[in-house]
């Protein structure tokens, strides 16, 4: 059995753990708990890592009117538990998958001839979901605002 430490929230939500807290008491049988000891070991520093990066990368927005969003591309398997590090750190979640949102990129908007074009078109196929495009550039970027996208993601 696992008992979580306890915790404080912050003004925008992150979780703050004061270094040196005990973050977790395990009881169980010696066979249970050296069974589950190694994947404990390497769960708790990678998403503490990634809280904790988060947080930082948080406070560097603070004041800016920015939102750090994280990505799709999680460890395989880990993706609510990376998330929800994320969201621990003070980040905001971007997309569960590729189900739960349009995304245009560059292909799609050669193939539609123009930002406008593609989209209208994601928009006309598939009516509700939020519009994300790719753009490589501050010409692109213009125009997926004039064309009233919601979200871009900025290409390298």
């Amino acid at each position: 059995m696992l008992a979580p430490a306890f915790t404080s929230r912050s003004r925008n939500s992150q979780i703050v753990v004061a270094s040196g807290t005990r973050l977790a008491t395990i009881q169980g049988s010696a066979r249970s708990i050296l069974t589950a000891e190694r994947v404990a070991l390497n769960f708790l520093p990678h998403l503490s890592g990634v809280a904790t990066l988060t947080r930082r990368y948080v406070k560097e927005l603070q004041d800016t009117g920015c939102k750090l969003l994280d990505t799709r591309k999680t460890t395989p398997g880990m993706r609510a538990l990376e998330k929800a590090a994320v969201k621990a750190g003070g980040g905001s979640n971007h997309r569960m998958g590729l189900f739960d949102a349009i995304l245009i990129k560059e292909n799609h908007i050669l193939s539609a001839g123009n930002i406008r074009t593609a989209v209208e078109e994601a928009r006309f196929h598939s009516p509700g979901f939020p519009v994300e495009i790719e753009v490589e550039n501050l010409d692109q970027l213009q125009e997926a605002i004039d064309a009233g996208v919601d979200r871009v993601l900025l290409d390298n």
